[in-house]
Order: C-alpha cells, then structure tokens, then sequence
C-alpha cells in the first residue's frame, strides 16, 4: 500500500505530465489560424517548410534539454515551450498541408488527393502505431 502524501505526490506527478502534452493540442487551432493567413498571403509551400522546421527544431530542443536535476523548474518551463511550439506548428502545418495538396492535384483529382492526406494522417496516428508495437512487443518476448 502506498502512502497517502506519495499517492498524492504521484497524481499530481501525473497531472502535470499531461498538461505537457494537452498544451500542445491546444495550440493547434491558433497555430492554424496563425498560419492560414501567413498561407493567404506568402503562399502555402512557405508556411509548410517554416511549420516543418518549426517542428524539427523543437523536437531537436526536446531532446537536447537537460533533465529537471540539473536545471530544475527551467528544464520543466523549457519543455513547456518546446511543446508549445510543436503544437503551434502541427496547428499550421496540418491545416495548410490540406490546402495545398488540393491546389497541386490535377482539376480532377483534387477530391481525392486532399481527401488522402486527411487519410494519410488517419492511418498512421491510429493504425500504424498499433502495429508497430505489436511487433516490437513479440520480438521481445
């Protein structure tokens, strides 16, 4: 049995990584807002390379970042940030990734060419990560 105060200790533990990761997703909508006007006006292939290396770079930061031992509270706030930026990011890529796959495709395929991306992103969020775990787990075993 675990005592009280560490039970406690650990859910907040808990909580407070995954407010990490929920900040992320709601930056996505602002991002998409952000970014469909920067889109509008600079053009959709801009938008996609800055969001990419806007993804890369804080993905890059996130593994690079010193653990909370060595820079306490900062390496938490970092981390924070790193995922902001990841989720803004997402927000605008996503968003103008369907734009502009549905401006490139031939007159009569754009239904089916911006429908895959969605698709696309469908399958490998929530078919492919399942499977993929499935064969590490069994070679493993």
């Amino acid at each position: 049995s675990v005592p009280n105060e560490q039970a406690e200790a650990l859910a907040r533990a808990l909580l407070a990584t995954l407010a990490v990761f929920a900040v992320g997703f709601l930056m996505r909508p602002l991002g998409g807002i952000v970014f469909g006007r920067i889109a509008d006006v600079k053009g959709r292939k801009f938008v996609l390379i800055t969001t990419m290396l806007m993804m890369a770079g804080a993905s890059l930061l996130i593994g690079l970042l010193p653990s909370y031992e060595t820079l306490g509270i900062v390496a938490s706030g970092l981390l924070l940030l790193c995922r902001m930026v990841q989720g803004f990011a997402h927000g605008g890529e996503s968003a103008t990734a369907y734009s502009y796959v549905a401006e490139i495709a031939p007159p009569h395929r754009r239904g089916m060419w911006g429908s895959l991306v969605f698709v696309a992103i469908i399958f490998f969020l929530q078919v492919r990560p399942q499977g993929l775990f499935a064969v590490k787990t069994r070679s493993l075993a």
